[in-house]
């Protein structure tokens, strides 16, 4: 930080380190001792120079090159461990490895094998890390689909043992409190299948033997085999499938291969046969296959366009029509001095509702009711009024009592 100060011409200069940039007086005196003060040149206008006071804050950085010719200091925490390769007294190579410290999980599970058989004891032990608080549980569970076991967890060792029953196979799993630990099975009834060709090769023309043996659990055993044969040209032309085409329609467990080459698949399958390389391929599992749906779950929406005016309006005009033809046959009978009243023409509506039913013709609205006046809409049932179905008007009465009110009060 560089202060300032000018009297006349003269300007002084004065070095101090701002607030965090202590660490930097020492590198910086190089500066200081040559920059201490200057005299301005005369000018025109002398007048223009009054006295001021100022900071300013500069900031020096050396270029990249000598920055990558100092010498740099390198601290790796960690562990250096050195891989040997050996085979009996013969010395192949080494190497040096160096692993970085990870952090020590709250809580652990380790098992005392993975690759286990039908029948076998597996003891699965509980191990804390610094930062695990709480109590350990009573007793662990060994869960196989819906299937599982339970052990109690001795104080002391913090073990709990499980026997594998016979009729297990496949992937199991120990898990509390977020850790986790898998084994495998192996199935006891694993079916192989075995072919070999009577020769090596063969010429275009002649008949090819094979030798086709098939063991389950390492027995022979009738299975059901299909075989195809192709040539060389068509796989020259087109990449043929390989005897893990249909492995995605297998449920897996998830995770990183081993060596990039063996995975939870291959193990499943029997193609990892050593046991070295079985452990590396169980360390990496991180998911086992969910289990089997025991009832399938579906959802199934629907919907439909349902109007009750469409069947309502189609069959209110065929009783309308029965109506009116009753009310002509009404006219021409009925006494001269008789009236066409509201009560009339209710009995003459249910006559109609009768005539309908006794034809097989719909007599009711969309829910299967009766097609009752007082449950017909205001603009149906206007036409179902008196003086809207009169021919004669002297057949009407001169008091003509309102034939809405009349139905909402008698129901008929």
């Amino acid at each position: 930080m560089l202060k300032w100060q000018l009297r006349g011409r003269a300007v002084e200069l004065s070095w101090g380190t701002a607030p965090g940039d202590a660490h930097l007086a020492a590198s910086a005196g190089c500066i200081t001792s040559r920059v201490k003060g200057f005299t301005l040149p005369k000018g025109d206008d002398e007048s223009a120079l009054t006295d001021a006071i100022g900071v300013a804050h500069l900031a020096v950085f050396a270029p990249g090159k000598y920055e990558a010719l100092r010498p740099q200091d390198t601290v790796l925490t960690g562990y250096e461990l050195l891989v040997t390769a050996r085979r009996d007294n013969e010395r192949f190579g080494s190497t040096r490895v160096r692993l970085q410290p990870g952090r020590v999980p709250d809580l652990r599970l380790r098992s005392s094998a993975q690759l286990l058989a039908p029948g076998e004891e597996v003891t699965v032990q509980l191990l804390r890390g610094p930062d695990y608080t709480g109590e350990l549980p009573e007793k662990l569970t060994l869960q196989k689909g819906y299937e599982q076991l339970e052990a109690p967890v001795a104080s002391e060792t913090r073990e709990a043992t499980f026997k594998i029953p016979a009729s297990w196979q496949g992937w199991a799993s120990v898990s509390y409190g977020g850790a986790a630990t898998y084994v495998f099975v192996r199935p006891t009834t694993a079916l192989t299948v075995k072919v070999t060709p009577e020769k090596s090769r063969y010429a275009p023309g002649q008949v090819a033997q094979l030798g086709i043996e098939t063991t389950v659990g390492g027995r022979g055993s009738a299975a059901a085999v299909g075989l195809f044969g192709v040539d060389e040209s068509l796989a020259q032309l087109t990449p043929l499938p390989g005897s893990d085409e249909l492995a995605g329609l297998r449920p897996n467990a998830t995770g990183e291969s081993a060596f990039g080459a063996l995975d939870a698949q291959a193990l499943t399958l029997g193609r990892i046969r050593g046991a070295n390389a079985a452990a590396a391929t169980l360390a990496r599992i991180s998911a086992i296959p969910p289990a089997p749906a025991v009832e399938g779950v579906s959802s199934v929406t629907g919907s439909t366009v349902f109007d009750p005016n469409e069947a309502l309006v189609d069959r209110f005009y065929l009783a309308l029509g029965e109506l009116s033809a009753r009310v002509r046959t009404w006219e021409r009978e009925a006494p001269t001095g008789e009236k066409l009243t509201p009560g009339t023409v209710a009995k003459l509506w249910s006559a109609s509702l009768d005539a309908l039913q006794s034809k097989q013709t719909p007599a009711d609205d969309a829910w299967g009711r009766r097609l009752r006046l007082h449950r017909l809409p205001s603009d149906l049932l206007a036409l179902t009024a008196p003086r809207e179905l009169v021919v004669d008007g002297t057949r009407l009465p001169e008091d003509l009592e309102n034939w809405s009110q009349w139905v909402a009060k008698e129901k008929p």
